[in-house]
Formats: C-alpha cells, sequence, structure tokens
C-alpha cells in the first residue's frame, strides 16, 4: 500500500471514531477544547471546528467517559478535560477490537 493510501486510511479511521481519538489524546495529557482541535490538525492533518469538538466533549462527559475542571490561566478561563475510568475501559474495549482485525486469517 502506498504512503498516501495509508494516511488517507488513517484519517478515515480518525474521523470515524473521533469520539475514542479524544479520550485516547486526553488519557495521554488534560487539554481543553481548543488545544484538541490543533492538536488534531497537527497530528492527523484533520481539521475539526468548535462545531463538532465541543458537542463532541459534552456527550462524551455526559457518558462519562471524560470529565471536565474549569481552570485559570491568568485571566483566561478553560475547561480542562480528562480520561476517566469509564474512558480508559473504552480504549481497552478499542484495543481488543483492534487486535482482532490485526492478526491474520487462517
Amino acid at each position: 500500500m502506498s504512503r498516501d493510501a495509508c494516511d488517507e486510511l488513517r484519517r478515515k479511521f480518525v474521523r470515524s471514531f473521533m469520539d475514542l481519538i479524544v479520550i485516547r489524546m486526553l488519557a495521554d495529557k488534560p487539554l481543553w477544547g481548543y488545544k484538541l482541535m490543533t492538536t488534531i490538525k497537527d497530528v492527523y492533518d484533520i481539521k475539526v471546528g468548535p462545531s463538532v469538538i465541543y458537542p463532541l466533549l459534552d456527550g462524551l462527559e455526559e457518558a462519562g467517559f471524560i470529565e471536565g475542571s474549569e481552570e485559570y490561566d491568568g485571566k483566561r478561563r478553560r475547561k480542562i478535560y480528562r480520561t476517566t475510568p469509564e474512558g480508559l475501559e473504552q480504549l481497552e474495549c478499542l484495543g481488543e477490537i483492534l487486535k482482532e482485525f490485526s492478526v491474520s486469517a487462517p
């Protein structure tokens, strides 16, 4: 498979599983919405705007997969998100599913 085809497949995966990608990123490091958008752009070359990221964060928080807390950086208020134990369980489940697909067929 060519490098371009592989990159496109990766972007397709990220778009399809954006919720799990965000949970994974937050498991590595607590982040705020704008920082998530710029990191997704830098790492995966996918532009994600506020109309996508903030409803996604709200839904993940409602589901209990992430939690947010307001913090101040000088006078700027940010809602910093972190992965919860339930979110980590989701990532473990994803890992098991990916293992199923990565094993060679008999």
